[in-house]
């Protein structure tokens, strides 16, 4: 009891200094579809250029702090460029899960932001482009974040490791939503969530930076849809799923990051435990 009671007390401190950084951004000061449309109007193509961006910020107050080189409000937006260019996709998602609107508003905006097709739909690629940019920002983005704002050296290299544990957790919550979201709910209304299960990501040498690229690359997924889930899912089918436990917390990053942890510990850490288990029992026979 006392090694766990340590545990959530370490992970409390750690999600306090991403929380205040959080707040310092602005965003919760604003509703979700707000944010939204002002990044939807300065952009092209979902592409915002850094004048764009810069005035989309001045019109919602936001980022003033960015535009210094080494501060990590900088570091921090520019994580949501690819090349020259924002993604107004990824910043409407982080407007999402920082703004304070409810949660079935903000599961309209959600959807309205990964509708590419704009047919009132979402297919699978659709909802797998909303999964790896909303756990990215939540899980990798805002953590990274408040590490680089951390002064003392000892804070920060234990936040690493707690930052780790949500880096090695996401591909696992991705699995989870896409469960949830793609089920056929006629067939499984009245079943309890899909149980949690590990998900392998890629190789240790393997960056974030080349894992989003593959995905860039990669062309829209239609296969791999099992005879449980559906094809598609509608606005009002995606806006009633919100009302399921755990979906809203997709669309609120201290929530995201709670039930990650939760997941970790249930998933990854006894895994972890085993490992050190056989190693410890390997070097004592070994000696």
């Amino acid at each position: 009891m006392g090694c766990g009671g340590s545990r959530e007390t370490e992970n409390n401190e750690y999600e306090e200094a991403i929380c205040q950084c959080e707040e310092r951004l602005g965003f919760s000061k604003l509703n979700s579809d707000r944010i939204d449309e002002v990044f939807k109007r300065y952009s092209l193509s979902t592409k915002m250029s850094s004048s764009q961006f810069m005035t989309a910020c001045r019109e919602l107050n936001l980022a003033s702090d960015y535009g210094h080189l080494d501060h990590p409000v900088t570091k921090f937006f520019n994580s949501f460029k690819s090349g020259k260019f924002f993604s107004q996709r990824k910043l409407s998602a982080l407007g999402v899960l920082l703004g304070k609107s409810d949660d079935k508003e903000k599961a309209k905006v959600l959807f309205k932001i990964y509708d590419d097709s704009k047919d009132g739909n979402l297919d699978i690629g659709e909802v797998r482009n909303m999964l790896d940019d909303i756990v990215e920002i939540g899980l990798i983005f805002l953590p990274t974040l408040a590490l680089n704002s951390g002064e003392d050296e000892v804070f920060k290299q234990d936040m690493v490791k707690f930052n780790k544990k949500l880096v090695n957790i996401q591909f696992s919550i991705k699995n989870f939503f896409e469960i949830v979201i793609m089920r056929k709910d006629d067939e499984h209304g009245g079943e309890p969530a899909p149980p949690m299960e590990f998900v392998e990501g890629p190789d240790e040498g393997d960056d974030l930076k080349k894992s989003g690229k593959r995905r860039k690359n990669k062309k829209r997924v239609t296969g791999g849809i099992s005879r449980f889930q559906i094809e598609e899912i509608s606005f009002e089918q995606f806006v009633e799923k919100f009302e399921k436990r755990n979906m809203p917390k997709l669309c609120n990053a201290h929530k995201l990051r709670e039930m990650a942890l939760e997941f970790y510990s249930q998933t990854v850490a006894p895994r972890e435990l085993v490992k050190d288990y056989i190693l410890e029992s390997s070097r004592s026979k070994a000696s």
